[in-house]
């Protein structure tokens, strides 16, 4: 999976890319608002994403969830998830997607209650 990358690679990506350095597969991240910013990840292999995460400074009750949006579709979006807090400052929530995508797929998380939404575009 060739997936655009977005500058904006701050402390909570690399919290982020901490937990995930176990998987051996393609990867495609972003970040919006720095490095106190929400961050995502994609993990898959060729259009096939298997696993997406998202993270965001502690905040307590936090609740996520991704959006995809096919090419010539509209949004879809998951049910809101609670974020587990995985360091003393960061939250994170995943999901195991085990789904194929068209090239040019976007995929999205977001935060309730925040407007940063990181995004990655699934491609060849």
């Amino acid at each position: 999976m060739r997936m655009t990358q977005v500058v904006g690679v701050g402390a909570s990506t690399i919290a982020l890319l901490a937990i995930s350095a176990t998987q051996a597969h393609a990867t495609a991240s972003n970040c919006k608002g720095g490095e106190r910013g929400v961050c995502m990840i994609a993990i898959g292999e060729s259009l096939k994403v298997k696993e997406i995460k998202t993270s965001r400074p502690h905040h307590a009750g936090s609740k996520a969830r991704y959006l995809v949006k096919k090419p010539g579709q509209g949004w879809k979006k998951s049910n809101w998830k609670r974020a587990k807090q995985v360091t003393d400052h960061f939250d994170q929530a995943k999901w195991k997607v085990n789904k194929s995508f068209p090239h040019g797929t976007r995929i999205c998380t977001e935060f309730k209650g925040d407007s940063r939404k990181p995004c990655i575009t699934v491609k060849r």
